[in-house]
């Protein structure tokens, strides 16, 4: 996926993902982001104790929506 989409990666405001350490995901996900590392892509990559879908709305939180907050523009419309 990265090798085949670098631009559009390289053009998202934000990118990131987690990953339990317990998740069976856990070593496509640790691959996924030495990948975009490897590909200079900017991205957040954060691994947390629990096992798959645990924690996920403390995760949403008090991780994804504030990293989001923070990259999302927003303009108001006049």
């Amino acid at each position: 996926m990265v090798d085949t989409h670098k631009a559009a990666l390289r053009s998202l405001n934000g990118f990131r993902f987690d990953c339990g350490r317990v998740d069976f995901l856990i070593g496509a996900n640790r691959a996924l982001a030495e990948k975009l590392k490897q590909a200079n892509i900017p991205h957040q990559y954060d691994e947390y104790d629990a096992r798959h879908g645990e924690k996920r709305n403390l995760r949403l939180e008090q991780e994804v929506l504030p990293f989001f907050s923070r990259m999302l523009k927003y303009e108001e419309k006049k």
